[in-house]
Protein backbone atom coordinates (compact mmCIF):
# COMPACT_ATOMS: atom_id res chain seq x y z
CA UNK A 1 0.00 0.00 0.00
CA UNK A 2 2.54 2.32 1.12
CA UNK A 3 4.35 1.36 -1.89
CA UNK A 4 1.32 2.32 -4.08
CA UNK A 5 1.41 5.51 -2.67
CA UNK A 6 5.04 6.56 -3.31
CA UNK A 7 4.69 5.62 -6.88
CA UNK A 8 1.05 7.26 -7.21
CA UNK A 9 2.90 10.82 -5.59
CA UNK A 10 6.32 10.16 -7.98
CA UNK A 11 3.97 9.71 -10.90
CA UNK A 12 2.19 13.05 -9.78
CA UNK A 13 5.44 15.06 -9.49
CA UNK A 14 6.55 13.58 -12.69
CA UNK A 15 3.09 15.14 -14.40
CA UNK A 16 3.64 18.48 -12.05
CA UNK A 17 1.51 18.11 -9.73
CA UNK A 18 2.18 18.60 -6.02
CA UNK A 19 0.73 15.17 -4.18
CA UNK A 20 0.08 17.67 -0.77
CA UNK A 21 -2.00 19.92 -2.71
CA UNK A 22 -3.82 17.42 -4.19
CA UNK A 23 -4.73 15.50 -1.05
CA UNK A 24 -5.31 19.39 0.65
CA UNK A 25 -8.05 19.94 -2.71
CA UNK A 26 -9.63 16.43 -1.97
CA UNK A 27 -9.85 17.03 1.56
CA UNK A 28 -11.47 20.71 0.94
CA UNK A 29 -13.76 19.26 -1.96
CA UNK A 30 -15.23 17.02 0.73
CA UNK A 31 -15.89 20.02 3.24
CA UNK A 32 -18.88 22.12 3.15
CA UNK A 33 -17.96 25.24 4.81
CA UNK A 34 -17.29 28.79 4.26
CA UNK A 35 -13.48 28.25 5.36
CA UNK A 36 -13.12 25.60 2.89
CA UNK A 37 -14.15 27.38 -0.20
CA UNK A 38 -12.34 30.28 0.91
CA UNK A 39 -9.05 28.16 1.10
CA UNK A 40 -9.64 26.97 -2.44
CA UNK A 41 -10.65 30.31 -3.98
CA UNK A 42 -7.12 31.45 -1.90
CA UNK A 43 -5.24 28.70 -3.42
CA UNK A 44 -5.94 29.51 -6.84
CA UNK A 45 -5.65 32.96 -6.68
CA UNK A 46 -2.26 32.73 -4.64
CA UNK A 47 -0.13 33.73 -7.11
CA UNK A 48 -2.00 36.48 -7.97
CA UNK A 49 -2.32 38.35 -4.45
CA UNK A 50 0.76 39.91 -2.83
CA UNK A 51 1.99 37.73 0.33
CA UNK A 52 0.43 40.42 2.36
CA UNK A 53 -2.95 40.67 0.83
CA UNK A 54 -2.95 36.49 0.52
CA UNK A 55 -2.27 36.64 4.41
CA UNK A 56 -5.28 38.91 5.02
CA UNK A 57 -7.56 37.66 2.72
CA UNK A 58 -8.95 34.46 4.15
CA UNK A 59 -9.70 35.85 7.48
CA UNK A 60 -11.35 38.99 5.49
CA UNK A 61 -13.59 36.26 3.10
CA UNK A 62 -14.88 35.00 6.33
CA UNK A 63 -15.46 38.42 8.21
CA UNK A 64 -17.27 39.61 4.91
CA UNK A 65 -19.59 36.37 4.47
CA UNK A 66 -20.08 36.65 8.45
CA UNK A 67 -21.21 40.14 8.43
CA UNK A 68 -23.80 39.75 5.51
CA UNK A 69 -25.49 36.72 6.41
CA UNK A 70 -25.81 38.19 9.66
CA UNK A 71 -27.44 41.37 8.12
CA UNK A 72 -29.93 38.54 6.14
CA UNK A 73 -31.16 37.37 8.81
CA UNK A 74 -29.58 34.03 9.23
CA UNK A 75 -29.39 32.53 12.67
CA UNK A 76 -26.11 32.73 14.14
CA UNK A 77 -25.52 29.41 15.40
CA UNK A 78 -25.86 28.09 11.43
CA UNK A 79 -23.28 31.07 10.69
CA UNK A 80 -20.62 29.74 13.16
CA UNK A 81 -21.36 25.73 11.96
CA UNK A 82 -20.85 26.68 8.29
CA UNK A 83 -17.47 28.74 9.07
CA UNK A 84 -16.33 25.84 11.17
CA UNK A 85 -16.01 27.79 14.45
CA UNK A 86 -15.79 25.68 17.49
CA UNK A 87 -18.25 26.24 20.24
CA UNK A 88 -17.28 28.15 23.04
CA UNK A 89 -19.66 26.97 25.53
CA UNK A 90 -17.88 23.55 26.47
CA UNK A 91 -21.02 21.68 27.80
CA UNK A 92 -22.90 22.99 24.76
CA UNK A 93 -19.84 21.76 22.57
CA UNK A 94 -19.79 18.07 24.28
CA UNK A 95 -23.73 17.48 23.90
CA UNK A 96 -25.06 18.99 20.43
CA UNK A 97 -23.62 17.81 17.77
CA UNK A 98 -25.93 18.90 15.17
CA UNK A 99 -25.20 20.00 12.13
CA UNK A 100 -28.20 21.28 10.77
CA UNK A 101 -27.08 20.40 7.00
CA UNK A 102 -30.25 21.03 5.04
CA UNK A 103 -30.31 24.55 7.04
CA UNK A 104 -27.19 25.27 6.02
CA UNK A 105 -27.78 24.05 2.39
CA UNK A 106 -30.84 26.94 2.25
CA UNK A 107 -28.34 29.51 3.40
CA UNK A 108 -25.65 28.71 0.97
CA UNK A 109 -27.78 29.00 -1.62
CA UNK A 110 -29.16 32.34 -0.51
CA UNK A 111 -24.87 33.65 -0.37
CA UNK A 112 -24.49 31.69 -3.89
CA UNK A 113 -27.46 33.62 -5.50
CA UNK A 114 -26.08 37.02 -3.08
CA UNK A 115 -23.29 36.38 -5.32
CA UNK A 116 -24.25 35.60 -8.40
CA UNK A 117 -26.68 38.62 -7.99
CA UNK A 118 -23.17 41.08 -7.27
CA UNK A 119 -21.36 39.50 -10.48
CA UNK A 120 -24.41 39.78 -12.69
CA UNK A 121 -24.98 43.81 -11.15
CA UNK A 122 -26.44 45.79 -14.06
CA UNK A 123 -27.42 49.00 -11.68
CA UNK A 124 -23.50 49.94 -11.39
CA UNK A 125 -23.76 48.85 -7.44
CA UNK A 126 -20.76 47.49 -7.76
CA UNK A 127 -17.28 48.97 -9.27
CA UNK A 128 -14.55 47.18 -10.52
CA UNK A 129 -12.08 48.76 -8.61
CA UNK A 130 -8.86 47.46 -11.69
CA UNK A 131 -11.07 49.70 -13.75
CA UNK A 132 -11.60 52.32 -12.33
Amino acid sequence: MARKRRDEARTQLADGIDPSHKRKAEKLSNANTFRAIAEEWLALQKDKLHVRTFDKAKYQLESLASTLLNEQGWHPDLIELQLAHAERNKVRAAYNRAQRLPERRKMMQAWADYLEALRNDDAGNVVNIRAA
